[in-house]
């Protein structure tokens, strides 16, 4: 029977000097404390993985074409590692997938929702997956690690469900990741309404109720100083924009501003009637 390979702290200068041109490592369930500077020396690696390394406390160095890494039950990894984990470069442009312990969604994540979905709108015929990216939180002391599946509609229709993943209580990707499942996508030339969600099953295949676990979701674009894509991304529907803008113009009509003699009662009933569409067209 072989036994799993158990490395200390001392691994790392070996490692890189023996597989410099490694591009994937799987380190799970070992005993080494910290992930030192050295690990930047690995050029090539793209995919780490340290679940369940208990010891693991400190993050020194992040190589430089990591695009895949799972911390998986790392409960000793400090704040300030996993801050390091969060930076908005490291995974801008890279199409990354992190998995690990944390808190929160990072602050350059412009778009939060409470619980396990949110809504955007996009206009054109081309889902633009690779100007978006996801986090997702879930509530501190899940019971156990789960897999996650997301779920992508448009229009209200479902086009994707599947792509499961091991998840901790924070898990930030980019959608470019899934690129297959939107290229060949038919949508409307107009404003398009896009939902992403997600459905969790335990250990045994057993679906989890998101609402006993989910915290907050949120949305990054990806902005280009060449591209106009904020302008063909919105998180508020367009057409209750358009409603609204119309509204106000036919209250402008029928409640116009005399100077002789101010309709009070009128002006009070429109300033009424105005801050109840207000209200039901961007918060209801």
């Amino acid at each position: 029977m072989l036994h799993p390979l158990v490395f200390f702290d001392d691994f790392f200068p070996l490692a890189v000097a023996w597989f410099p041109n490694v591009s994937w490592l799987d380190l799970s369930g070992n005993n080494f404390t910290v992930l030192p500077e050295c690990i930047q020396q690995f050029r090539f690696l793209r995919y780490l993985y340290v679940d369940d390394c208990e010891h693991l406390r400190e993050i020194r160095g992040i190589p430089p074409c990591l695009t895949d890494f799972s911390a998986v039950n790392c409960k000793s990894l400090s704040p300030r590692s996993t801050s390091v984990l969060l930076n908005q470069q490291l995974h801008q442009g890279r199409n990354t997938q992190f998995v690990m312990p944390g808190g929160r969604i990072p602050r350059w994540f412009e778009q939060r929702s409470s619980g396990a979905s949110i809504s955007f709108w996009f206009r054109g015929t081309e889902f633009p997956y690779k100007s978006l990216c996801v986090a997702i939180l879930l509530i501190h002391d899940i019971p156990s690690p789960l897999e996650v599946s997301f779920i992508v509609t448009f229009n209200g229709n479902q086009v994707q469900q599947g792509w499961r993943n091991l998840i901790d209580q924070l898990f930030i990707f980019n959608l470019e990741r899934c690129s297959y499942y939107y290229e060949s996508l038919h949508l409307e030339r107009g404003w398009n309404h896009a939902k992403f969600s997600y459905e969790a099953y335990n250990d045994y295949k057993e679906k989890v109720p998101s609402e006993s676990i989910a915290k907050e979701i949120g949305m990054h674009v990806w902005k280009e100083e060449s591209s106009s894509i904020m302008e063909d991304i919105r998180f508020t529907d367009p057409y209750k924009m358009t409603q609204l803008i119309i509204m106000m113009m036919m209250l402008s009509i029928a409640f116009p501003n005399h100077k002789k003699k101010p309709l009070l009662l009128e002006t009070c009933i429109g300033l009424w009637t105005l801050l109840f569409l207000t209200h039901t067209l961007f918060l209801g």
